[in-house]
């Protein structure tokens, strides 16, 4: 093979996988068109979630996104410019925001650098796959190239090459769903305004009768403003008529700025009939295309990522059984089924297409304005957050007790370890596996436990022991078993029941984050657990 995992696409999904997948040491090849020091203009996805900073924080991205964004704390909703909503995102003080607004065009660049500097990913700049076949053990994938077509065999191909998927297309999936005639009109400009750093969005303001306006602030003075126009309208015309001259002096009034970035777009909803063909992945627009009121995309798209690398990791390094890829499909095609719900019901509420939604939604905005139990009803986005499983999806056999569900993507919590950099749990999440305890009446016996666990592991898999203690944590003498103080008491309230058992409480994390399952503490229960979840193939012959 030359490459392990091909990876068609080179926008912000792309880039991710390939890095992750470099994280744990798989090497991979990136087909994209694109030169390759190019970055497309614009803020696109404006709207980056606490979600993706944890995720792309291992990658040396995730810190930098939350540094250079702009953490906004409010959202606030308005008919004919009077308030009838609030929502407050913000987040604990010594965690990851919940949500930044930094452009998807700095995002690609924070990637990008890493991609460059990253020796196990090899980037074919300005290329294209024009065919590929699967055989019995790998695909072949023609190329094109500037100096000329040439073949390429790889043991995974990732499509991940945006709604309009070459991958997408000649794996015959078909690409099903609808469309709105509505148009929106999206500026990024540069300007000294008055307003304060909060997402704003307004119903049938003065300064767009009948429809809806959306302001986003930007890092260095930039905005986000977007119209919802009509069903027709182009962009070109739009500034040499001067009607986008009006339009923006009519939110902003009479004050100098500089316009970044121009486009337009109409509300789809679209998802492929399956994320999975053979060795063949689809991955992020490649596979589902929503409207962006939630930001529903590249957040999504990102964590389509994540969820495939480290099972392709698993199995190319031989921990895991193949098997364990059958759960990507599962699980994204149900996250976007969800999303594709929730966006559907936005884009009918902001743009209804018949007499029965446009009554609903005039009288919702109606009644909205004089009741406050009917503001409940407006829908001008939910805001994307990590899906929660059925947690029969995620292949546990453990009976779950009270605590965070199975399924549910951890939360994170300050904490203290022998590591002063270290103060968050979220830090110690995404090496792998990892083994989360808390003690009960007697603490030795976890942590024997703990360490009966990792001595029927293979040294090589990833599983990290993090053992929540009562008192100052100590160094164990196993890299792979850490202690942490619960800092503030969130653990233990997020975490456990009001009383635990005597033997204490044990979840498992997977390498993405989430609860995969909740075994009782005894090591031959966990070792159970992990290869009902994970497949594993590295097991110590003789230990449990």
């Amino acid at each position: 093979m030359d490459s392990p995992v091909m990876i068609v696409g080179r926008g912000p999904v792309g880039m991710t996988t390939a890095l992750l997948l470099a994280r744990w040491g798989v090497p991979s090849i990136i087909v994209d068109p694109m030169p390759a020091n190019q970055t497309l203009p614009g803020s696109k996805a404006v709207l980056i979630a606490g979600h993706v900073m944890a995720m792309t924080e291992p990658l040396g991205v995730g810190q930098t996104i939350a540094d250079e964004g702009l953490a906004w704390t409010t959202s606030r909703t308005f008919i004919r410019g009077r308030e009838v909503l609030s929502t407050d995102v913000s987040s604990a003080a010594g965690l990851l925001p919940k949500v930044v607004n930094l452009t998807q065009k700095r995002v690609e660049e924070l990637l990008l650098e890493r991609v460059h500097a990253e020796p196990l990913i090899t980037l074919l700049s300005e290329s294209k796959v024009v065919d590929f076949e699967e055989t019995d053990d790998g695909v072949t994938a023609r190329i094109e190239t500037p100096s000329g077509e040439s073949t390429l065999t790889t043991a995974w191909l990732v499509g991940c090459d945006g709604s309009r998927s070459t991958v997408r297309k000649k794996l015959g999936i078909a690409f099903e769903g609808y469309g709105h005639d509505e148009n929106f009109l999206i500026v990024d400009i540069r300007a000294e305004l008055p307003f304060p750093n909060e997402r704003h969005f307004h119903f049938d303001p003065e300064f767009n009768p009948g429809r809806t306006v959306l302001i986003h602030p930007q890092p260095d003075s930039t905005w986000h403003i977007d119209w919802q126009v009509g069903p027709e309208i182009d962009a070109e015309q739009e500034q040499s008529s001067g009607r986008l001259e009006r339009r923006i002096r009519s939110v902003i009034g009479d004050v100098d700025y500089e316009l970044h970035w121009l486009t337009t777009y109409q509300f789809k909803q679209l998802k492929a009939h399956t994320f999975r063909k053979g060795r063949c992945f689809l991955v992020g627009d490649a596979a589902h295309l929503t409207s962006p009121y939630g930001a529903r995309g590249m957040n999504s798209g990102i964590a389509d990522a994540e969820n495939l690398a480290w099972r392709l990791a698993m199995v190319i390094r031989n921990e895991a059984s193949e098997k364990l890829l059958d759960g990507y499909a599962v699980e994204r095609e149900y996250t976007s089924a969800e999303n594709l719900a929730i966006t559907g019901a936005t884009a009918r509420f902001m743009c209804p297409s018949t007499f029965r939604e446009k009554a609903i939604r005039r009288a919702t905005l109606e009644a909205a304005r004089i009741v406050p139990a009917a503001r409940r009803l407006i829908n001008s986005g939910q805001f994307y957050d990590a899906v929660t499983y059925p947690p029969t999806m995620l292949g546990a056999t453990t009976t779950p007790v009270s605590g965070i569900p199975v399924g549910t993507l951890a939360p994170d919590a300050l904490i203290a370890t022998t590591d002063p950099a270290i103060g968050r749990l979220g830090q110690l999440l995404r090496r792998g596996i990892v083994l989360l305890t808390f003690p009960g009446h007697d603490p030795a016996h976890l942590a024997t436990v703990i360490e009966d666990t990792l001595a029927a592991l293979t040294p090589e898999l990833p599983v990290t022991a993090v053992e929540v203690v009562r008192g100052v944590p100590a160094t164990t003498g196993n890299t792979r078993h850490i202690q942490v103080h619960d800092a503030d008491g969130s653990l233990q309230r997020q975490w456990c029941p009001e009383s635990l058992p005597a033997a204490g409480y044990a979840y498992i994390l997977r390498p993405d984050g989430y609860v995969a399952a909740q075994p009782t503490p005894d090591a031959a229960r966990i070792v159970a657990a992990l290869n009902s979840v994970f497949e594993l193939r590295a097991l110590q012959k003789g230990k449990i």
